[in-house]
């Protein structure tokens, strides 16, 4: 069996989180992980079970704009480290909806500043 975890991170929080959930499954599975950046059709077809995940902006998945605001917001030298690279491209819910339908268990989590929340996982149709 084979998962795959997509993640979107801004100052790499969901991408360590995205890389502790695959070390986690492989017991169980062939992983692999990448960013939104990353992800294609070719990537995610046939696998198991898909998890994605990544930063809360104004409590919701981060869209084009908010995305903007962070990155300038890193900008500034005084505001700690960079950025990860592709974080000014589409992000996770762009891409993920650029695949289409997907015939897999998927998870999902976010990263806050209380911590990591982790979703159920959706029952298979």
């Amino acid at each position: 069996m084979r998962a795959v975890t997509v993640y979107e991170s801004m100052l790499g929080n969901a991408h360590a989180a995205a890389e502790a959930i695959g070390d986690g499954l492989e017991v169980d599975y062939e992983v692999e992980v990448t960013s939104a950046a990353g992800v294609t059709r070719e990537l995610v077809e046939g696998a198991s079970l898909l998890v994605v995940g990544g930063p809360t902006r104004v409590r919701s998945m981060s869209r084009p704009r908010t995305r903007r605001r962070a990155v300038a917001g890193t900008r500034n030298p005084t505001s700690g480290p960079a950025p990860e690279r592709g974080v000014e491209g589409p992000g996770l819910a762009e891409r993920i909806t650029s695949l289409g339908h997907l015939d897999a268990r998927a998870a999902a989590f976010d990263t806050r500043l209380d911590g990591l929340a982790l979703c159920r996982v959706a029952p298979r149709r």
